[in-house]
């Protein structure tokens, strides 16, 4: 299957969260260039992520920084893993750190996580795990 059928998927859905809306927009941004989305959702606060995923809103890729204010993201990704347990779909998840901490790196093995990416990205990482994660997605 080529890269063209993957840009016109409208049904795949994508949520940002990261505490800093430069970042986040930015990710945003990046996705919107590459693909053709109708939901690539942003949030900068992440209780108000933790409450749309509580609110069972399902998406096919998490963007989610680990260090935030009030809650980390690796709790937000615990939680979703415990409302998943018995799902045959697991959403997946891109962890966004400012450093590889061995810590970090072992929980988010623990919780799945499909992927982590230092910050700063660059619009080809973020375009790389849309596509990898789209190809996951068809089949």
């Amino acid at each position: 299957m080529n890269n063209k059928s993957f840009r016109t998927r409208n049904n795949f859905r994508i949520l940002i969260v990261d505490d800093e809306i430069d970042h986040a927009e930015m990710i945003k941004k990046y996705i919107e260039t590459g693909f053709s989305f109708d939901v690539v959702q942003v949030e900068t606060d992440p209780q108000k992520a933790l409450q749309l995923l509580m609110n069972k809103v399902q998406y096919e890729l998490i963007f989610i920084d680990n260090i935030m204010p009030e809650i980390q993201g690796l709790e937000i990704i615990k939680f979703l893993r415990t409302q998943e347990e018995n799902d045959k779909h697991k959403t997946k998840i891109i962890l966004l750190s400012g450093s590889l901490d061995h810590d970090i790196v072992e929980e988010a093995i623990l919780y799945s996580v499909t992927d982590i990416l230092v910050k700063p990205v660059s619009v080809d990482k973020i375009l790389k795990k849309v596509t990898e994660t789209l190809k996951d997605w068809e089949v």
